[in-house]
């Protein structure tokens, strides 16, 4: 008895999110890794497109941090010109106002 709950995963705690069911180890195995045994779900299987979303979510995160990145470095080139635009300005007052003494 002892070795059947612990092969089925009864030691172990269900992971459930809020207002779905809550299964086993074995069930939540059976269901992934042998659909045909689960039998018909009306909205189909939900491990079904889990790793293909995993992989979007991925892609999303990569993608928003170059852009992130991009924006960052972007900001940083327009700071370098301003600061040699007022580089630039100073020097011409500094040289206008030498050559007016």
């Amino acid at each position: 008895a002892k070795r059947r709950s612990f092969d089925e995963g009864d030691d172990l705690p269900r992971l459930a999110s809020p207002g779905a069911e809550s299964l086993s180890l074995r069930e939540e195995v059976e269901r992934r890794y042998f659909p045909e045994k689960a039998g018909f779900r009306l909205f189909g299987d939900p491990f079904e497109r889990k790793r293909d979303e995993e992989e979007h979510k991925k892609r999303l995160a990569a993608a928003q941090e170059a852009r992130q990145q991009q924006i960052e470095a972007g900001r940083q080139q327009e700071l370098e010109r301003q600061s040699e635009r007022e580089k630039e300005e100073r020097l011409n007052r500094l040289s206008s106002e030498h050559e007016e003494l």
